[in-house]
């Protein structure tokens, strides 16, 4: 989950089909075409299926209803409720486009490259502790026929020497579940925190604040480019929101609005980083925020971008190796162990 806007139900096409969507609506609409035009010659050159359906929908309520796209957009869910407000009060349906695929571009790095950082390491270690809990009885089972081989043929009790995590299996498993147990407890209560007291998210991992900081100000810089006022700008953000905290965040920011006062210290109330409020409070004193805005968008994205390559060097790299030990160790013992006592028999 990431600082987003409201989306209501599923869209009738996927996210990467709606973008393809827009950028060809805007590709039309840029060589001259209206809204309509364009509508109507994507609609009777899109193959059968789906997205035909979809599109010939459109330009039914466009065409024959005489709807305004975006309100069709809407109502389809291709676009989501602050996306309608920028088309409609933007002067150029072109510019809209672009500000909305912008906006799509951003966030959601934090969580992927968690991801990218964590699952395979944990796959790794995960899948050679379940096949210790799992598949070690059968090892054992074969370790132990392979001795009574040894006994009835040389007359003498045999053993084998068994590696530690072969000899402590329950042990394994309950470590096994507990991991488990762990790692989807830690997902499911970072995104409830998240949904819930997003703020300590924040102040746990700032990383995260640099992740959704484009989207917020990237918001904040469209719906001031269509003129719309600092107040009516920070309702609209109130509106469609999420997750529920930071909706509250822009309440305290339009307070701070309508009484004149600086909105800066909401957002270190959050737990925004210095460096970002810094350039917030400069820009309100100097009354340039709006103009700051999009250098502020950049060094956030270059905040992020930066911290996460720390990240990967200081975690992914060490993890990945303990990952590939940790398999490559069980195995080759686990094989080393049955390979000797196999030879044991045939000596």
């Amino acid at each position: 989950m990431e600082f987003s806007f409201k989306k209501g139900d599923g869209p009738e096409l996927s996210k990467q089909e709606v973008e393809t969507f827009l950028v060809i609506l805007k590709g039309f609409l840029k060589i001259g075409f209206s809204p309509l035009e364009a509508i109507k010659t994507l609609s009777e050159n899109e193959p059968d299926g789906n997205r035909k359906n979809v599109i010939s929908s459109i330009e039914y309520e466009t065409h024959e209803m005489n709807r305004p796209l975006q309100n069709v957009l809407l109502s389809k869910k291709l676009i989501v409720p602050l996306e309608h407000t920028i088309m409609t009060k933007s002067i150029s349906m072109v510019s809209s486009i672009d500000t909305i695929l912008d906006m799509r571009k951003n966030g959601k790095k934090f969580e992927k490259a968690m991801l990218g950082i964590l699952a395979l390491p944990l796959i790794m270690i995960l899948g050679t502790m379940g096949f210790v809990a799992f598949g070690g009885p059968n090892v054992l089972d074969f370790i132990n026929f392979l001795l009574k081989m040894s006994e009835m043929a040389s007359g003498m009790p045999a053993e084998a020497d068994l590696p530690f995590f072969l000899e402590n299996i329950f042990e394994v498993k309950i470590t096994f579940f507990g991991l488990l147990g762990l790692v989807f407890g830690s997902i499911y209560m970072y995104f409830w925190y998240y949904k819930n007291d997003t703020k300590k998210i924040y102040k746990i991992f700032p990383l995260k604040v640099y992740d959704d900081a484009p989207v917020i100000f990237q918001m904040m810089y469209n719906l001031k480019k269509t003129g719309m006022p600092a107040g009516e700008l920070f309702n609209e953000m109130i509106k469609n929101a999420e997750p529920e905290p930071l909706r509250e965040m822009f309440m305290d920011i339009q307070k701070k609005v309508e009484s004149n006062r600086p909105f800066y210290t909401v957002f270190e109330h959050y737990g925004f980083p210095k460096n970002i409020t810094s350039i917030l409070e400069v820009g309100e004193k100097t009354y340039t925020i709006w103009e700051n805005l999009p250098d502020l968008i950049e060094f956030s994205k270059m905040s992020s971008e930066n911290g996460i390559q720390r990240i990967r060097l200081a975690l992914g790299l060490p993890l990945k190796y303990i990952g590939q030990a940790t398999l490559i160790f069980t195995l080759l013992t686990t094989f080393l162990t049955v390979m000797m006592t196999a030879t044991s028999l045939m000596g």
